[in-house]
């Protein structure tokens, strides 16, 4: 359980683009331990559950629940609709990396044949 719980609440961290430290900070902790918050290794999260359900803005019980956690102001359609962008988004940002890794490769080849 303290797995499942970690990976949502680090998954929760990244939608909110924070880091391990600033969320440490807001928590009152060490970086260290909020990281075994989310990997899992502790069951301390118990004891911030009432921050983070604040910081992130959902339900003390989506924190228990097995399935996706949806915001307390997003309908389950949005939160799928958001995931969905966020998704491809992320390919976007990846192709991008990947052409500009070819073209440099490229530059690099023609000018070993000059």
């Amino acid at each position: 359980m303290n797995r499942l719980i970690g990976i949502k609440i680090k998954e929760l961290r990244k939608k909110q683009n924070y880091s391990q430290e600033e969320v440490a900070d807001m928590l009152n902790v060490s970086q260290a331990t909020y990281s075994r918050i989310e990997n899992g290794s502790t069951s301390s999260w118990i004891n911030y559950i009432d921050k983070l359900s604040d910081l992130y803005n959902i339900d003390i019980d989506d924190f228990l629940k097995l399935e996706s956690i949806i915001p307390k102001d997003q309908s389950e359609e949005e939160s799928l609709v958001n995931k969905l962008i966020e998704q491809y988004e992320t390919r976007l940002k990846e192709k991008d990396i990947q052409i500009r890794d070819l073209n440099q490769r490229i530059d690099e080849l023609l000018k070993k044949l000059i």
